[in-house]
């Protein structure tokens, strides 16, 4: 019987039976071998065990199914060649398990998806795994490439989709005071506005909160496809998820990112809420001290795909390794941050005569939102491929 070896980072090495038959590899929990990985789509690819031999065909995946250093769309899968699905490695009958292996006797990879006590391990593909060798230059000369990295072929499109798409969802809380504006200057009277707003409104509003709290986690799972990228070497912004899960590719990826942000923002509130505005200058450190957490956090639960990758016991030490470079990344951070909230008043003031219309002004301010965080993953990915040997975070 075929058997397939599975090499997640931060999960032990997995080894699991392959019986005869067509075995879909994903994210979801339909899958019969699930890899809860955010660098692996819902339905990543199949693999088919016939008896001529085994093929592996890719499913449409966001970072696709690569053997031997090329992206593929179906072919056969050798005894003892290595596939790459995103981040994650699966090895057909390699000759024995890998040292710390666990031997699954059932098709499903629940250990795949477990996290290991402890800071969690991280690995990505050996170099030149699916990804032409660029030229040799250190971080600090490849930082301002990234601000030209989100308009490289596909991404000026690809930001110019999610800005209109952030916008609908921006404008419908809008409609309600518009509604009521038409209710009122229509003579309905305020009773019948009453019951409309109980009846329909309201929930709408309800409705709206739910599917931002979906866009905006849809947009951070495409921010962390960025950093994956960029860490793989990969000099092109990812094309957009497919959105196979309400869970997986939305409100996982949220209640992700309010964790971390709750993780560096906590000291800061609790210092304003307890000890009152008399204290302003140790809650604008604390603020501060957040802000520069964020990003290493961020980094390491996107590399590690675990929450544990927010742990003080990784984060901090990882900082301490990387000192020069992380000090780049939070200062043009907390630059970029800055101009991001002062970006609505230049954008008013810029000599274009259709920016005398709010919507076009909104459409603008979310386009440069996207284009300041696609920039800013696209520093963390570097951050961590010149200085993955130093950090320490392989299996």
């Amino acid at each position: 019987m075929a058997k397939l070896v599975v090499k997640a980072p931060g999960v032990p090495v997995a080894e699991l039976d392959l019986p005869p038959g067509i075995h879909q590899v994903g994210r979801s929990p339909d899958a019969s071998i699930q890899i809860n990985h955010p660098s692996v789509s819902g339905a990543h690819c199949q693999i088919a065990v016939e008896a001529d031999g085994t093929r592996i065909k890719d499913l449409g995946s966001t970072n696709g199914t690569w053997i031997d250093g090329q992206r593929i769309e179906e072919k056969a899968l050798l005894p003892g060649q290595c596939a790459r699905l995103g981040e994650v490695e699966v090895v057909l009958d390699p000759q024995a398990a890998p040292p710390g292996g666990v031997r699954l006797a059932s098709t499903p990879l629940a250990g795949v998806a477990a996290n290991p006590p402890g800071p969690p391990p991280m690995r990505l593909p050996k170099a030149g795994a699916g990804v032409a060798a660029g030229p040799a230059r250190s971080f600090y000369q490849r930082v301002p490439g990234a601000f030209a990295y989100p308009l490289k072929r596909n991404g000026l499109i690809l930001l110019a989709v999610g800005s209109v798409v952030f916008l609908v969802f921006n404008l419908l809380p809008a409609f309600e005071r518009i509604a009521a504006a038409l209710a009122i200057s229509g003579g309905l009277g305020r009773g019948f506005w009453t019951f409309l707003r109980m009846m329909f409104l309201n929930p709408f509003v309800g409705l709206w909160m739910i599917f931002t709290s979906m866009v905006t986690g849809y947009v951070f799972l495409y921010m962390q496809n960025i950093i994956s990228a960029s860490a793989n070497g990969e000099e092109e912004m990812p094309s957009f998820p497919a959105f196979e899960s309400w869970w997986y590719d939305a409100m996982e990826p949220f209640l992700k990112l309010a964790a971390i942000l709750a993780c560096c923002l906590a000291p800061a509130v609790l210092c304003r809420m307890y000890l009152g505005s008399g204290v302003w200058a140790l809650t604008l450190c604390l603020g501060i001290v957040g802000f520069c957490y964020f990003g290493m956090a961020l980094l390491a639960v996107t590399i590690c795909g675990s929450w544990a990758g927010m742990s003080p016991q990784v984060v901090v030490p990882s900082i301490l390794r990387v000192p020069g470079e992380y000090a780049v990344y939070c200062v043009l951070f907390i630059v970029l941050m800055g101009a991001t909230f002062h970006s609505a008043q230049w954008i008013r003031e810029l000599p274009i005569p259709l920016l005398s219309y709010p919507i076009y002004q909104h459409l603008l301010g979310q386009f440069f939102f996207l284009y300041i965080s696609a920039a800013e993953m696209r520093v963390l990915g570097l951050l961590y491929r010149a200085g993955r040997e130093r950090l320490g975070w392989k299996l």
